[in-house]
C-alpha cells in the first residue's frame, strides 16, 4: 500500500489509538520539510494528517512536538548525521532499554523525552538518575505545543 491509501490507514490507526487509550500526553516528532521530492511531499502530507488527527480526536490537550535534531542531540549527543543504529545504541546505553528496530527506538526516545520534560517541570531528576545538564535545562522548557 502506498501514497494516499497508506496515509489514510495511518490516520485511522492514530484516531483508533487515541480513542482506545485516551492518553494524558502525546509527544510527536516535528517535521519541517523544505524538499520538493515526491517522497518528502508524502511525508509532509502524513505529518499534517497525523497532526490534525491528533488535535481533532484528542480534545483535552495539544500534543508536544520535538524536533528530530533535539531528539538526536538528547540521545546521541549531537543533532545531525546520527545514524539509526547509533540511536538504538544510545537509548540502550542511557536508559537500559534495547530496542533493535530503529523506528520503535525513536518512538521510545520521544516517549522518554516527554517523561523527562514532565520530571523536569515537576522538579525531579532525570530518569537516568542524575541532574539535568545545562543543555537539557535550556531545551526542556522550549519544546513547543501544537496550534
Amino acid at each position: 500500500m502506498q501514497g494516499a491509501a497508506r496515509i489514510a490507514l495511518i490516520r485511522d490507526r492514530v484516531i483508533a489509538l487515541i480513542r482506545a487509550f485516551n492518553p494524558e500526553e502525546i509527544v510527536a516528532e516535528f517535521f519541517n520539510a523544505v524538499h520538493t521530492s515526491q517522497s518528502s511531499t508524502h511525508v509532509v502530507w502524513l505529518h499534517g494528517v497525523v497532526m490534525t488527527s491528533i488535535v481533532s480526536t484528542w480534545e483535552t490537550k495539544n500534543p508536544l512536538y520535538i524536533a528530530p535534531s533535539t531528539l538526536k542531540k538528547w540521545m546521541a549527543g549531537r543533532g545531525n548525521k546520527v545514524e539509526k543504529a547509533e540511536m538504538v545504541k544510545s537509548i540502550a546505553k542511557q536508559y537500559g532499554t534495547r530496542i533493535d528496530e530503529h523506528d520503535a527506538a525513536e518512538a521510545y526516545g520521544l516517549a522518554v523525552l516527554g517523561l523527562e520534560r514532565a520530571r523536569y517541570t515537576s522538579g525531579m531528576e532525570s530518569l537516568r538518575g542524575r541532574a539535568f545538564t545545562k543543555y537539557e535545562k535550556g531545551v526542556l522548557p522550549r519544546w513547543a505545543r501544537a496550534f
